[in-house]
């Protein structure tokens, strides 16, 4: 009984609720919160987009002779999403470069609850 009331307890207390009306900030399935350079570019990817094609129709559909081919290559536009947020760290001599996951923060939640 008192773990599953531990479990109500994170549930309730420590996890966000992606669906909460009051929401106002980007929530990944793992718990993770979007940092603001992420949620920025997830909330204006379709403004983007619009934008990369508009400069798409007009340099290789519209123009007489078009400056560029039809099959050449659109401008990547980089944007930041959830995989983003993994944590960098570097370690002595030969600097290996270890990647944290974000689905590590999941699982730290619920070493609690195991015990």
């Amino acid at each position: 009984m008192k773990k599953m009331s531990s479990l109500i307890d994170l549930m309730e207390n420590t996890w966000l609720n992606p669906m909460a009306p009051n929401g106002i900030s980007l929530v990944s399935l793992t718990g993770s919160i979007a940092p603001p350079d992420v949620t920025r570019d997830l909330m204006r990817a379709p403004e983007i987009g619009e934008e990369a094609y508009q400069v798409f129709k007009q340099t290789q559909l519209e123009e007489e002779p078009p400056p560029l081919k039809f099959h050449d290559k659109m401008t990547k536009q980089s944007l930041k999403t959830f995989s983003n947020i993994s944590i960098k760290i570097t370690h002595g001599k030969k600097a290996q470069e270890v990647v944290l996951k974000a689905n590590r923060n999941l699982f730290s939640h619920m070493i609690p609850v195991a015990h």
